[in-house]
């Protein structure tokens, strides 16, 4: 006798292939997206070599200082190369002590800093009714593209991971910001990570700027969308203010006064610069992501 079956089963059996069917498509996006990250950590971890190069040589003055505990405030803040790297050097000296001086460290960090970023581009690009095939394979491709072997200077030497830090913490500034539902906690964690990268390499407070421009075209409730202008804007102004009144020297005996004003004259050369570096200096453009 033939099997009648329930009204309805015919459709849950259909929502729960469908629901299998996604499961396994995002489990093979996400395999095939980690996949050229296992293998550039392999690489990195059988090919560093446990030396100082270049910009790294910087932190010779800072570790003997820090060896006749005389080290000051300023000399955390002192820029290096127009840049303020604050964070990426309390991270790099932290390592280098807790690990002996070993390198590895800070390239594995680098590495993961890397995939947290671009996991979070991926998570934003393949969302509920955006996971069409040529998204799909465009995350896929371009994760190859991201962690090539390419990048391999910026993946085997440590002093890297300041442009790294600046790339990962504007993007989860803007996730939080923009991706994440609006509220004010939201938008705090997103000032955190903007201060993060503004205070990771030169580039980090155009990202600052760039997303108080686009933030006026948020499409959030007028209440909502208010107090996030206030309170981004309140923190933006904090920031930069910390940052130009630092740029020259990381700080010392003069008064704020004194000592953001000059630096608010080069405020116009400053944004001008890291705005058009890539196109003035086109063999600058691998260095960037």
């Amino acid at each position: 006798m033939r099997q009648i079956s329930k009204p309805g089963s015919f459709l849950f059996e259909q929502i729960g292939e469908a629901g299998d069917s996604k499961n396994s498509t995002r489990f093979i996006t996400l395999a095939a997206v980690i996949l050229p990250i296992i293998i550039l950590a392999i690489y990195v971890i059988l090919y560093h070599v446990d030396f100082f190069v270049w910009d790294e040589l910087a932190l010779v003055p800072l570790f003997e200082k820090l060896s006749t505990n005389s080290v000051t405030i300023n000399d955390w803040l002192k820029p290096h190369n127009d840049h303020q790297i604050l964070f990426p050097k309390l991270l790099m000296v932290g390592l280098l002590y807790l690990f002996d001086f070993q390198i590895l460290p800070i390239l594995l960090t680098t590495i993961l800093f890397a995939a947290i970023g671009y996991l979070l581009i991926w998570k934003v690009l393949i969302r509920e009714g955006n996971q069409t095939a040529l998204t799909i394979i465009s995350v896929i491709l371009s994760s190859f593209l991201f962690f090539s072997f390419l990048q391999w200077e910026n993946f085997l030497r440590f002093w890297q991971i300041v442009l790294f830090m600046c790339i990962v913490f504007f993007i989860s500034s803007t996730y939080f910001l923009f991706a994440k539902k609006s509220s004010i906690t939201n938008t705090m964690l997103s000032l955190i990570f903007a201060a993060i990268s503004t205070f990771s390499f030169g580039n980090g407070i155009i990202g600052l700027f760039s997303n108080g421009f686009l933030l006026f075209f948020d499409t959030s409730e007028k209440d909502e969308k208010k107090k996030k202008v206030v309170t981004y804007y309140l923190g933006l102004v904090i920031i930069s203010i910390v940052f130009f009144s630092t740029f020259s020297g990381g700080g010392g005996n003069q008064s704020l006064i004194q000592t953001i004003l000059p630096n608010l004259i080069k405020v116009p050369v400053f944004f001008l610069f890291f705005i058009g570096q890539v196109i003035v200096y086109p063999f600058f453009a691998n260095k960037i992501l």
